[in-house]
């Protein structure tokens, strides 16, 4: 199974430190160069069968009153789709997760997160096979306080999900001892190493986004992609998931 993880910036497709003030705009209203960041996204997230992707637009004035998940899911061929709405400003944007898939969503369970910012996980009960997987689409606060706080939080409330996929914006290093006790707790692996370095995207310095699984799903590979259409760089694994028991 081939697996994507992607903060995509609601398609503002920031290229450099000094377009977060001359771009700002993109950040209000919706613009014909978003348009065709949206359109390669979807081309982009074609080729995978699971896609997690954070920082999308649900239908605010920023995405013209459309939600970019529909956009994406009838130009991806995705056929199912979970969406998690954590923040709202006004009428300009709805923020968002969404999980696309090829493969059938049995259940659907939304997480909002401690904190004031509007972070948020949605999990999605996805059979690609025999064994059905738990996966984990997340994005946390910018600080290490509200990190902890909401991976504390998220690996209580997955105390009893088994065979677990946990993707998104960490907002922090692989190695960091946030990650490393989120993982202890659920008894996954962390397959992010110093190697994958996602943010900025236009020169990748830090590693933000994570890929973190348990036993019962193999990760073979994993990458990070070097498509710019976002401030993040995607990540890509391929999985193998374990015989039904």
């Amino acid at each position: 199974m081939r697996f994507l993880t992607f903060n995509m910036q609601a398609a503002i497709a920031t290229q450099s430190y000094s377009q977060y003030l001359t771009h700002s705009h993109r950040q209000l209203f919706d613009a014909m160069p978003k348009r065709r960041v949206l359109s390669e996204i979807a081309k982009l997230i074609a080729g995978y069968d699971v896609v997690c992707l954070q920082e999308v637009d649900l239908g605010g004035r920023r995405s013209g009153f459309v939600s970019q998940v529909e956009f994406l899911m009838e130009r991806s061929g995705h056929a199912h789709c979970a969406v998690q709405e954590n923040r709202t400003i006004g009428k300009m944007s709805r923020h968002g997760n969404a999980t696309l898939s090829r493969f059938p969503i049995e259940d659907v369970r939304d997480i909002k997160l401690p904190g004031r910012h509007g972070r948020g996980s949605i999990v999605s009960k996805i059979r690609p096979g025999a064994r059905a997987i738990h996966v984990v689409n997340l994005h946390l606060s910018l600080r290490r306080e509200g990190q902890n706080l909401q991976l504390d939080y998220l690996a209580s409330a997955l105390r009893q999900v088994p065979d677990l996929l946990v993707a998104g914006d960490f907002n922090c290093a692989c190695q960091s001892g946030q990650i490393l006790e989120f993982a202890r707790k659920t008894g996954c692996a962390v397959h992010t190493h110093s190697q994958h370095l996602s943010y900025p995207a236009w020169k990748p310095r830090r590693g933000l986004d994570h890929i973190l699984s348990t036993s019962t799903i193999a990760v073979t590979e994993c990458k990070t992609v070097p498509a710019i259409l976002s401030d993040h760089l995607p990540i890509e694994a391929r999985l193998v998931v374990g015989s039904a028991g």
